[in-house]
């Protein structure tokens, strides 16, 4: 599709500086299945309601602890949107596929079977 290869000419000079200075190595994602409540509980908040730098996403049926990029990610707090659903047509949206290797260094398995939406809410 036209969105697709729109994701593989955007690794522009910026993110490409970026990435470098991220000084990550890509890896394979450990064979650990995770579960929707364990995502849940990684979610940008305390129990209060208060923020907190602790976040785990679902992008591609993988399961990323991002919490030590948080403070890193050039769109700040927004990363928090993609708490407790799955983010992938988030992430495609606004992401070049470039940012795939950076994503894949915090890669800590897989999420349960396949689902919908409406099944995790």
């Amino acid at each position: 599709t036209q969105e697709e290869s729109q994701r593989y000419t955007d690794c522009d000079h910026h993110v490409q500086a970026f990435l470098k200075s991220m000084d990550t190595k890509p890896k394979q994602c450990p064979n650990k299945v995770w579960q929707w409540k364990d995502v849940k509980v990684h979610n940008c908040l305390k129990p209060n309601g208060e923020h907190k730098y602790d976040l785990w996403l679902v992008i591609n049926g993988n399961v990323y602890n991002v919490t030590r990029f948080m403070s890193s990610h050039p769109g700040s707090d927004a990363i928090c949107e993609g708490a407790e659903i799955d983010a992938t047509k988030m992430y495609k949206a606004i992401h070049p596929v470039c940012v795939d290797q950076l994503l894949s260094s915090y890669c800590i398995g897989t999420i349960e079977k396949q689902y919908d939406w409406e099944e995790v809410q």
